[in-house]
């Protein structure tokens, strides 16, 4: 196999390289899939992808996140921020109805953060998010 073969030279690699692997993939498996092909897949790649990339906006623009002393506290912190800015730019670009089937039933951002070292209620993180 040659070397980077998978890998594009385009203006957004990640993407590019989402495209060539969506193309290796169907000719590997030897089939063709579409839209109608994803059941609930398809929204859950817009949230996966703008939850990672708000996470590489997040250390772009308060890298002292990342400077915090423990690592919990670091996680903790940059989730926090990811989920209330996914929740703020959901509303304010409206593209709910792009991730709406995923998002209604799996994303439970308050519940979420139970599974860090330093769990919020649902009135806390509404109140966060609020401010």
């Amino acid at each position: 196999m040659e070397k980077d073969k998978y890998i594009s030279q385009k203006i957004f690699p990640p993407l590019d390289d989402l495209y060539v692997l969506l193309n290796s993939l169907k000719k590997t498996l030897g089939v063709e899939i579409s839209d109608e092909n994803y059941i609930i897949g398809r929204k859950q790649l817009y949230y996966i992808f703008l939850h990672e990339t708000i996470h590489a906006f997040i250390t772009k623009k308060a890298r002292w996140i990342h400077s915090l002393e423990k690592d919990d506290e670091t996680d903790f912190v940059d989730e926090l921020v990811a989920r209330i800015i996914i929740d703020d730019i959901i509303k304010r670009l409206n593209i709910f109805e792009k991730m709406d089937t995923y998002h209604n039933h799996y994303v439970n951002h308050s519940k979420e953060m139970s599974l860090y070292a330093y769990p919020l209620s649902e009135e806390e993180y509404k109140m966060l998010g609020e401010e």
